[in-house]
C-alpha cells in the first residue's frame, strides 16, 4: 500500500482506499480459501486492512464496507450481493456510490433525485441514508 501509494501521490493525486465487503453468509469460500472467517470476521478484517493502509499513507478511507455492514443489519431485504455471493447487486452498487459521493462532497444525499433503475423510492432513500449517517457529520 504504502509503495503504491507513494507513486500516486507522486504523479500529484489523492490515493483513497476502496474498503470493499464481506462475502455473503454461506458463500463457498468460506468453507475453501476463506475457512475461518464467516461475513462479521471478514468484514472486521477488512476494515482494519483498509483503514490501517489509508491511515499510515495520509491516504483517504471510503467505508463502503462499513455501509454494507450497516445495510445488511438494518435492512437485509434490501439485496446487496449479487447471485455469486461476492459480487454488488444494483443496490450495492448504489450504496458503494453513495459512500463516495458523500466522502468526495462533504454533503448529505438526503434529496439527492439520482433515482437508478431498479430500485424502490424506499431502497434509495434507506442506502442514501445509511451513506450521509456514515460520513457527515
Amino acid at each position: 500500500a504504502q509503495a503504491i501509494a507513494k507513486i500516486i501521490k507522486e504523479a500529484g493525486s489523492q490515493v483513497v482506499f476502496f474498503e470493499t465487503w464481506a462475502r455473503k453468509e454461506g458463500n463457498s469460500l468460506y468453507s475453501g480459501d476463506l475457512a475461518g472467517y464467516d461475513p462479521i470476521s471478514m468484514q472486521a478484517a477488512l476494515k482494519t486492512a483498509y483503514s490501517t493502509a489509508a491511515e499510515n499513507t495520509s491516504s483517504l478511507y471510503a467505508p463502503v464496507g462499513d455501509a454494507w455492514e450497516i445495510a445488511l443489519n438494518e435492512s437485509p431485504e434490501i439485496a446487496l450481493h449479487s447471485a455469486d455471493g461476492s459480487h454488488p447487486s444494483k443496490a450495492g452498487s448504489y450504496l458503494a456510490a453513495c459512500v463516495f459521493y458523500a466522502l468526495f462532497t462533504g454533503e448529505s444525499l438526503s434529496g439527492n433525485t439520482f433515482s437508478p433503475s431498479g430500485l424502490s423510492q424506499e431502497e434509495i432513500e434507506t442506502l442514501q441514508g445509511i451513506a450521509t449517517e456514515l460520513l457527515i457529520p
